[in-house]
């Protein structure tokens, strides 16, 4: 009986020690999540915050010009008809520039409607907007580039979407701080189903024991994490910064060939 009782006790000793261990491990991915929404809060009114500016100062002034040049037009019309007529077709050209700069970077920053199509076409159109400060190389691997058809896209509109805001954060730290003059995007489809996203630069670096990650590297953690993914950096003074992200594939692709040879494309600074 006393045997019997002594296991009991060492059953209960362990039920006890892993209900802590447990509940611990509980509170902990608790605080995380919080932690988490209240950084993605912060990215989301760094978001709203830009779109304003944006609107408010920029297009709101181009808009003021354009209705200023308006009222000459009408001050015109009698007195001198091909003054204003001239005035009206620089107007109407302003208005367009507004149309397709302005408010076209207000929508892409609220959301790129191009990852509808695939996620190469938009990240091509995102290396595009920094082709003037450094040169961008995209590898796609021939299993990627096959999920990711235009014209029967195997990979989840969400995910896809995932993927082009890390590499536009990424690009957008390369920016910031890098001094890069090339940056590589790799695309790949991993045997087990994962899809590969490597971005690495040529830039200064940075010592990844000392420096803490920033609101960039923290976003880019959080949409990791909102996917199931992993991510790894790897950066040392005067070396450059490579970021690898691996996000699960929701459908499994093993139906589809990985034959053939990847796909490479090249922006280069003008």
């Amino acid at each position: 009986m006393a045997q019997q009782l002594e296991i009991y006790a060492r059953e209960l000793a362990q039920y006890y020690h892993e209900s802590r261990r447990l509940e611990t491990a509980l509170h902990d991915q608790m605080a995380e999540l919080k932690e988490s929404r209240q950084r993605i809060v912060v990215v989301e009114e760094a978001l709203r915050k830009e779109i304003a500016e944006l609107l408010h100062g920029r297009v709101q002034t181009k808009l003021l010009v354009a209705w200023h040049k308006l009222g000459q037009c009408l001050e015109l019309l009698d007195s001198d008809p091909t003054l204003a007529k001239a005035l009206l077709s620089q107007t109407r050209d302003e208005l367009d520039s507004i149309r397709e700069k302005d408010v076209r970077q207000a929508a892409h920053l609220l959301h790129p409607s191009i990852i509808q199509i695939g996620i190469l076409p938009a990240i091509q159109t995102l290396a595009g907007a920094y082709k003037e400060h450094f040169c961008v190389g995209i590898v796609v691997g021939p299993g990627f580039a096959e999920l990711d058809d235009p014209l029967e896209n195997r990979i989840p509109e969400p995910t896809r979407l995932v993927i082009y805001r890390i590499l536009e954060e990424a690009i957008t730290n390369v920016y910031r701080h890098a001094k890069a003059t090339h940056v590589e995007i790799s695309l790949h489809l991993s045997p087990s189903d994962c899809l590969s996203v490597v971005i690495a630069d040529n830039g200064k670096g940075f010592d990844v024991s000392v420096n803490p990650p920033g609101l960039g590297l923290t976003s880019i953690a959080d949409r990791v994490g909102s996917a199931g993914g992993t991510w790894e950096i790897e950066s040392a003074v005067g070396m450059g910064t490579t970021l690898r992200v691996c996000i699960p594939l929701a459908v499994p692709a093993h139906a589809i060939g990985l034959q053939g040879r990847a796909l490479r494309y090249q922006l280069a600074n003008v």
